[in-house]
């Protein structure tokens, strides 16, 4: 049902899985972006967008590259901005505490 609404809200497709599969972990979050723990935020940052970059599918877009790659790419984007999301916020929450 919630792939049907996925559809029917012509959200991009993989939305309702990433809302519904397990987080991963902030260990799995730095491998993701090919950082560790001592690294600064603002080289965590710099990580994040070079990873992007390596993935965006607007920049491979040029290319003429299948549908198919295009949705690879588009899941790759979904994950690292995930694994940002997850480091930014296990950060934040250190400094809280």
């Amino acid at each position: 049902m919630l792939l049907e609404a996925e559809s029917i809200l012509r959200l991009q497709p993989g939305t309702i899985d990433s809302f519904v599969k397990a987080k991963m972990s902030l260990q799995k979050a730095y491998e993701l972006l090919g950082c560790d723990e001592a690294m600064s935020d603002s080289d965590v940052k710099h990580a994040y967008r070079k990873k992007c970059m390596d993935f965006h599918p607007d920049r491979s877009n040029h290319y003429g590259l299948p549908p198919e790659f295009i949705k690879f790419l588009n899941e790759q984007m979904m994950q690292l901005h995930d694994a940002y999301e997850i480091i930014c916020n296990s950060r934040s929450r250190a400094l809280i505490e």
